[in-house]
Formats: structure tokens, sequence, C-alpha cells
């Protein structure tokens, strides 16, 4: 158990070194980085953001489904909607020195993905 917490704090301190050079483009797509629980001291982190360019710009493909995306990532933190479009959220961390940061996923009205960005809160 010992060794975990000595493997999680060297991974977050590698994840809060590239924060500060800017946080994607580092790593490729985890699940066990994606689905890790996420405690108060990890949420001040970047703990999702090295994965952000993997996913934009190779696993979340143009005309993917919601459902395909679900399947990928979970559920995100927020669905919006605005006129039959629908915006999908899922939380970065805190990955720019001063606000949080999301992968933000656009679905058309068919709910396939037309575009996948990176947004600072």
């Amino acid at each position: 158990m010992k060794f975990g917490y000595v493997v999680l704090i060297f991974f977050l301190s590698i994840l809060n070194h590239f924060m500060i050079i800017g946080y994607q483009g580092i790593e490729r797509f985890d699940p066990d980085i994606w689905f890790v629980n996420v405690t108060n001291d990890l949420d001040s982190t970047c703990y999702r953001g090295a994965l952000a360019n993997d996913l934009s710009n190779r696993l979340i493909t143009q005309d993917m489904t919601k459902q395909e995306v679900i399947n990928l990532l979970g559920e995100p933190e927020r669905i919006g909607q605005k006129d039959m479009k629908y915006e999908m959220d899922y939380s970065l961390g805190f990955c720019s020195m001063a606000d949080y940061n999301s992968l933000i996923i656009h679905l058309d009205s068919s709910e396939r993905v037309e575009d996948v960005h990176t947004r600072q809160h």
C-alpha cells in the first residue's frame, strides 16, 4: 500500500511539472488515470490534463455517438443543450495555473460528435 502512495505522489509531481509548461500532448489515454478516484488533494492538480490531446486528436472522432463517448470516458460532469445541440463537459483538473480546465465535446442534433476542444473556466 505504501508503494502505491509513492507512485501516486510521483505521478502527481510529474503532472504538476508538466502543468507549468502546458498540459496537452503529454500522455496517451490511460483509463487508470482517467477514472482515478478524485480526492480534494488530487482535484487541485491537472489530473487528466495530460490525456486531453490524445483524446481530442486520436480517440474521439467526428461522428462518434454520445453513447460511444460515454463508454470511453464515463458520464460527463455536465451535459448542456442549446438549439438541439449538446455539449459534454469532462473536468481535466486545475491545469492552467489560474483555473480549472475541461474537455468539451460538442454533439450535433443526432447526438454525434461535431467538435472536441479544451476550455478554461
